[in-house]
């Protein structure tokens, strides 16, 4: 699945429609350069989740918790040296207390679990349009990105 989001708006409400169809177990991985908007999409994503939590990058940080109607794990593996340091993450612990977004996936995607959906972000020529590309693997992907065709746009 694809499409083009118009401005900020746009990618957090598709956010807002991912959360919302969030269970535990769920991974949710973004790519796409930087600037693409895997943040803003990562606040909808909280705010589908009812989270009242202020999202911010977690990028000096590697993870933030965002706590609502299940807990989000939210990870940045921008500055991790070796894709192999994701060990070091416990990615399918968090997957058994929540859901985890993880930016950057493409960096680490041979130490991910295969099951779920991939979102791929890329500016376009306006500062604040995005084109987003979806792709689910596994069964649990492919049911959350049914769940979010259904319900976008």
């Amino acid at each position: 699945m694809e499409g083009y989001l118009r401005n900020l708006s746009e990618t957090g409400r598709l956010g807002k429609i991912i959360g919302s169809v969030l269970r535990v177990g769920d991974l949710i991985a973004l790519t796409g350069p930087l600037g693409a908007g895997k943040t803003t999409l990562t606040r909808g994503i909280a705010a589908g989740t009812q989270s009242l939590a202020e999202v911010k990058s977690p990028s000096f940080t590697l993870m933030r918790v965002y706590p609502g109607r299940i807990t989000l794990f939210h990870l940045d593996v921008y500055r991790l040296r070796d894709a192999s340091e994701v060990e070091g993450l416990a990615v399918e612990e968090y997957l058994q207390e929540g859901a985890v977004i993880l930016e950057w996936a493409d960096k680490v995607a041979a130490w991910l679990p295969e099951d779920g959906l991939w979102v791929e972000l890329s500016p376009l020529e306006k500062i604040d349009e995005r084109w987003v590309h979806l792709t689910a693997r596994g069964a649990r992907g492919a049911a959350l990105l049914t769940e979010v065709a259904q319900r976008w746009p």
